[in-house]
């Protein structure tokens, strides 16, 4: 043995000679004698592993960290081992502590902390960070340990981390998203818009936070903002499907919805536009009464998969008149920014009142008015801006879901109709059959809706990449909220209910089901159909106009 470099080759060839045994006894001689050689204590780590050593040799590589001479050569080397094959967990969870605290180049220690936590559950990953990222003062550290407690459902600990983080200047765009995030879905939404701001001040060009501020401008009802914002991001991405999607879906005013379709036809006009695009936008030419439009681009025909399942039911629907038909026989002028709109009908021997989202089914209230107008009956349209299937109530009729119904009562009770009847689609189909249960209706319709609201907030997967992950922690901030349409409905046995969905769409049979046995539900599939939009296939062929002449006069309806 004259030299390291010497014994290491020695050592090597025999590894390569399959030699384990030998390159063993020759590598701890070695390291005896020159306990200080890097080269051998890098070699190490290859006998242990042809040895079947790999959680020694994954452990030893760590302890070479501290060092950023070592660390050059050992970090690698780890990342490859570990990345090859996970690591059992009570090893990767004590790797984590001194990957974190090596003398390691950044992207590798990324890389390696993003190997040893990946396939780990939320409370591992936060069991493995805690003792390394709390004071550690380190942004990659602090981001993984944030992204862990949310996942874990400690948003308020995860909120204090992004918080220290961003004050001290260590905050990323990525970061400053999540924060806002998780602070709108804590119920403090103007707390999230602040930071938003400043993300699409300081970062203009990326079209997440805009988004994230359309949305957000949204939930704490700020419709200017919304509007500015879709206007500067229309501006900077006219291509951008996302956003035509959120001006179809937020409270506009008239004048700015006025001010913001010529943008978006100009950028129709662009050749290249996906069909995704086409579709937000024959939505938004419905929204601007631009019906001819509409016609024409929905009727080009969609090729992908996901938009034919959409635009099929609305041209199906938009296809019942033509037109000017449609426009002719609307008493309603829209305004998305009001709560609640009221059309009347001199005589009306019935008051429907429809818990809408922004639309009813794909057509905008002012077409849904029409088919209303040509029974002659009351219609009071309400919107929920609180976003909390009118748990909550309507924000201009009262506080909490109390108030609002006796507000709804007085309502009803000047408009003088003789019947009453309650009408939603999809979520709004759940409000429909609670509200029609509470203020006493005649009748009550859903179509597609859920009839408990429990599966779709258990079912949001917890990773920070799921928009439904967030929706549902809104919902639980909320605190207990009634979820299940069953007792409502079996307090209410004198209202006629009507569960409407397509025979095909699994998931709306089986919330339908659900309330199957009770004597005052009748339930209705509508065959060859297996969407979600039961209601715009009802418009389409006319059966629609049928059901609510129907209930309008309080006749059972046959399909």
């Amino acid at each position: 043995m004259t030299d390291p470099q010497t014994l290491n080759d020695d050592v090597l060839q025999e590894l390569e000679r399959g030699s384990v045994e030998k390159a063993t006894s020759l590598l701890d001689q070695g390291l005896k004698k020159w306990p200080g050689s890097l080269r051998l204590k890098l070699t190490r780590s290859d006998v242990l592993i042809r040895a079947g050593a790999r959680e020694e040799a994954a452990e030893h590589l760590a302890a070479l960290l501290d060092r950023e001479e070592a660390a050059r050569w050992a970090g690698p080397r780890l990342l490859t081992l570990v990345k090859e094959q996970p690591l059992p967990a009570e090893v990767a969870g004590r790797l984590v502590k001194p990957v974190a605290a090596g003398a390691l180049e950044e992207r590798v220690k990324t890389q390696l902390l993003d190997a040893l936590l990946a396939g780990r559950d939320a409370e591992t990953r936060v069991a493995w960070l805690e003792p390394v990222a709390r004071g550690a003062g380190l942004f990659r550290l602090e981001w993984l340990l944030a992204v862990a407690l949310t996942e874990s459902c400690r948003l308020e600990e995860a909120v204090a981390l992004l918080e220290e983080s961003r004050l001290a200047g260590r905050g990323t765009a990525r970061s400053l998203l999540l924060e806002a995030e998780l602070r709108a879905a804590g119920g403090h939404p103007e707390a999230a818009l602040d930071i938003l701001r400043d993300v699409t001040r300081d970062h203009p060009e990326l079209p997440d936070g805009f988004r994230r501020r359309i949305a957000i401008a949204r939930r704490a009802c700020r419709f200017d903002e919304c509007a500015a914002v879709l206007e500067e991001a229309l501006g900077k991405w006219p291509g951008d499907w996302s956003f035509p999607y959120l001006m179809n879906r937020v409270p506009l005013a008239p004048a700015a919805l006025s001010r913001l379709f010529p943008m978006l036809e100009a950028a129709a006009a662009a050749p290249g536009r996906t069909e995704r695009f086409a579709f937000q936008y024959a939505l938004a030419a419905l929204h601007a009464v631009r019906l001819e439009e509409a016609v024409k681009v929905l009727g080009s025909g969609f090729a992908e998969p996901t938009v034919a399942y959409m635009a099929g039911p609305v041209a199906a629907a938009l296809a019942a008149r033509d037109p000017e038909a449609w426009r002719a026989g609307s008493r309603l002028v829209d305004d998305r920014t009001r709560d609640v709109l009221v059309t009347r009908a001199e005589g009306a021997e019935a008051t429907f009142v429809l818990t809408t989202g922004m639309a009813f089914g794909y057509l905008p209230l002012p077409l849904i008015d029409t088919l209303f107008a040509e029974q002659r009956v009351n219609v009071i349209y309400l919107r929920d801006f609180r976003n909390l299937a009118y748990l909550r109530g309507v924000t201009s009729l009262g506080p909490d879901e109390a108030s609002t119904i006796a507000a709804l009562r007085g309502l009803i009770g000047e408009l003088g109709a003789r019947r009453l009847v309650v009408v939603g689609a999809s979520l709004g189909g759940y409000s429909s059959l609670r509200y029609g249960a509470l203020l006493g209706a005649d009748a009550a319709v859903s179509f597609s809706g859920r009839t408990t609201l429990e599966d779709g907030l258990a079912e949001a997967r917890p990773t920070i990449w799921n928009p439904a992950f967030f929706v549902r922690q809104m919902w639980l901030a909320q605190g207990e909220l009634p979820r299940d349409l069953v007792p409502v409905l079996a307090g209410a046995p004198e209202m006629e209910v009507l569960h409407i969905h397509s025979a095909g769409a699994a998931e709306d049979v089986a919330q339908a089901q659900r309330i199957a046995q009770l004597p005052n539900v009748r339930l209705h599939a509508v065959p060859g159909v297996s969407d979600h939009y039961a209601v715009d296939h009802m418009i389409g062929d006319g059966s629609f106009g049928a059901l609510i002449a129907a209930l309008r006069d309080g006749r059972r309806w046959e399909a």
